[in-house]
């Protein structure tokens, strides 16, 4: 489970510190999974900003090895305390990563 700026070919490449806004002042940030035996589950990827849920993702996961990802768009206006939480289909918590923007 990472953050990035960028998924290719279904990995993740880039950093956080890549991300950097565009001509139209927006970025986009990935949250990338690679989740082994959840066929035929949910994953839910939990978007929040300063504690407030911003967006909910849900990805339904369809063989043993399922690469997956989320994206949020966001702008100068939206700097903070971010938290991505990887959830399954029982709202198990998966994983987690923390970051500022």
């Amino acid at each position: 489970f990472v953050i990035t700026d960028r998924v290719r070919d279904k990995e993740p490449v880039g950093t956080l510190s890549d991300i950097t806004l565009n001509n139209n002042e927006v970025a986009t940030i990935y949250a990338y999974s690679e989740a082994l035996n959840f066929k035929d589950d949910t994953l839910r990827y939990v978007w929040t900003l300063n504690g407030e849920k911003v967006a909910e993702v849900k990805v339904p996961v369809w063989s043993a090895r399922w690469r997956s990802y989320s994206s949020k768009f966001v702008t100068s206006g939206m700097r903070g305390d971010w938290q991505v939480e990887l959830r399954d289909q029982r709202d198990e918590l998966l994983a987690v990563s923390e970051f500022q923007y």
